[in-house]
């Protein structure tokens, strides 16, 4: 769905997974991964608007983006606190986090997961 620009469309799929099944830690990161695609979406579609395209509705933009970097951060949040043992969300929330500048609280993140499997490839980079 996502690949046929069906973003609200595969969240909620995912959504009506998670009610169903709130420990499948497959289906967090899917939502969280899909959400933090679509904010840097927003981010690049903002770069464009900021280099001299149309920009009228700039702010909407920058709103929109903080709401998905807010989305991806409480869904990795969630998904971690259902499925606390998942080394995986673990360490794709550390990477948003990387992705997003904030260092310190990546590390924090890869800490957790190296804490729940210390020879994880993953994690062990």
């Amino acid at each position: 769905l996502e690949k046929r620009g069906m973003w609200r469309e595969a969240s909620q799929l995912l959504e009506s997974i998670l009610e169903l099944e709130p420990k499948d830690a497959h289906s967090y990161l899917a939502l969280a991964r899909l959400e933090s695609r679509r904010e840097r979406g927003s981010r690049v579609g903002r770069r464009r608007k900021t280099a001299g395209e149309d920009s009228d509705d700039n702010d909407d933009d920058g709103d929109h983006s903080k709401n998905h970097k807010k989305n991806a951060r409480e869904i990795f949040r969630t998904g971690t606190s259902h499925c606390p043992t998942s080394v995986h969300l673990w360490h794709a929330w550390a990477m948003h986090e990387q992705s997003l500048g904030s260092i310190p609280k990546a590390r924090h993140l890869l800490d957790k997961a190296l804490e729940l499997d210390p020879w994880n490839g993953y994690v062990c980079h």
